[in-house]
């Protein structure tokens, strides 16, 4: 099993040990946040003071399973390397924790990206109702928009749900990304 730990948090031995043995603590402990082609679990981390979120990747197909394993970078490697990029560039996301790789006789079997859980809400059920955005989250939502796109970045995935916000004030907006495995970063120069 690959363990690639952030090195702000390698000095947490209970988050280490956690990460070596995810295989079999994923399904055991923890708290569900979504459950669909991919699982998302909350896990609570004493030695850290806060919960993680991480995210199993659904099995891969046959032909998949050996395209990951010599010749793309599964999408837990890439959501981690994309979140520090993105926080590298200014734009908020969780902090990636760390990603970890199973493999099965050579082979990708599942894959899971950690981050710091967020008290941000998803976008998506503001985008859903059946009436018109409030002018504020419109525009500082435009904003956000466009200055991802300033900064050479395509999300490829990008919808209601992967992206969370938090006010600050009444009319103050700030947004998150989240799902970002798919993402491009454009040179700009």
């Amino acid at each position: 099993m690959k363990v690639v730990i952030n090195d702000e948090y390698k000095d947490c031995k209970e988050l280490v040990v956690f990460l070596e043995s995810l295989d079999t603590r994923y399904r055991q402990k923890g708290r569900t946040l979504h459950l669909d082609r991919n699982a998302v679990r909350s896990f609570a981390i004493t030695e850290l003071g806060r919960d993680v979120v991480i995210k199993r990747y659904k099995k891969p197909l046959s032909v998949q399973r050996v395209v990951y394993s010599f010749f793309r970078k599964s999408k837990a490697e890439r959501a981690y390397y994309n979140g520090l990029k993105l926080l590298e560039l200014g734009i908020d996301t969780p902090t990636p924790i760390a990603y970890v790789e199973q493999k099965k006789a050579g082979l990708m079997e599942y894959c899971y990206f950690a981050c710091e859980k967020t008290t941000h809400k998803s976008l998506e059920p503001l985008i859903l109702q059946d009436r018109p955005l409030d002018d504020h989250l419109a525009m500082s939502l435009a904003r956000f928009l466009i200055d991802l796109h300033t900064k050479g970045i395509l999300h490829n995935d990008l919808n209601g749900g992967n992206i969370l916000y938090y006010q600050d004030g009444d009319t103050n907006y700030h947004f998150s990304l989240i799902d970002n495995n798919r993402l491009e970063f454009t040179d700009k120069d």
